[in-house]
């Protein structure tokens, strides 16, 4: 979703709409008031030359955020631990094509996952795209945004959750791992794949067994095979 003009876009602050970013013309003036609220609700701004700007949003105001079509969770609302079941979230690190996050949507419904907790930063909007390639998975999970991977995952720990990396540096079969417990499952950008810091949070890090081929799967490939080993081993 696109709000464009001053007024409309902190009207949308106000009413607790959850912007993502903010995108102006360089040499763009933000008055006082609107650099405090972006600063205090932690949006960034991002400045394109102006040709830019006036050839991607050649219809709108000169300043525009993008929003989320979905309506979103907390955290602690997304990963709560219900009793009588093992919980299963899935933590996406900066995945940046919506392809990608609408697959994994719909994998993470397919196989029992309650909530997909996204960074806020480097991601992908959960816009059309993302929901076609979910095929309604994204009204199925509770979609939470997240400003810190490092934090949500100190967090999930608190609570019980173990946390699974699914890195091209893991050493660890995913189909040795015990997942009866409660899991959030984390999956890293397309390119980079998962951050140093996050690496060293995980409490497994695995690596699924491919040809030598090639080097590495698509993140979403790779997220439905881990998600299928987890939701498989706990029906049997």
């Amino acid at each position: 979703m696109i709000i464009s003009g001053k007024h409309e876009i902190e009207e949308a602050i106000q009413n607790e709409k959850p912007i993502l970013k903010v995108i102006t013309p360089k040499n763009y003036h933000l008055s006082n008031r609107l650099y405090q609220l972006f600063r205090d609700q932690r949006i960034p701004v991002i400045q394109l030359q102006k040709s830019v700007f006036q050839k991607k949003y050649p219809d709108l105001d000169s300043i525009v955020a993008l929003c989320d079509d979905v309506s979103l969770y907390s955290l602690e609302e997304a990963a709560v631990v219900e009793p009588g079941k093992y919980s299963r979230v899935l933590l996406m690190e900066e995945i940046e094509d919506p392809q990608n996050a609408g697959a994994m949507l719909r994998s993470a419904a397919c196989f029992g996952f309650q909530s997909v907790c996204m960074t806020k930063h480097h991601s992908t909007l959960l816009g059309k795209g993302a929901m076609s390639a979910s095929s309604g998975g994204i009204f199925q999970c509770k979609v939470a945004r997240i400003h810190n991977i490092g934090h949500a995952i100190e967090y999930l720990k608190s609570i019980g959750y173990w946390i699974v990396g699914t890195d091209i540096r893991g050493k660890e079969d995913p189909k040795k791992i015990h997942y009866n417990s409660h899991i959030a499952v984390v999956m890293g950008n397309e390119n980079n794949g998962l951050k140093k810091k996050t690496l060293e949070k995980c409490d497994h890090l695995v690596r699924i067994p491919i040809s030598g081929k090639t080097n590495s799967l698509n993140v979403s490939v790779a997220f439905g095979i881990i998600g299928y080993e987890i939701f498989t081993q706990e029906i049997e």
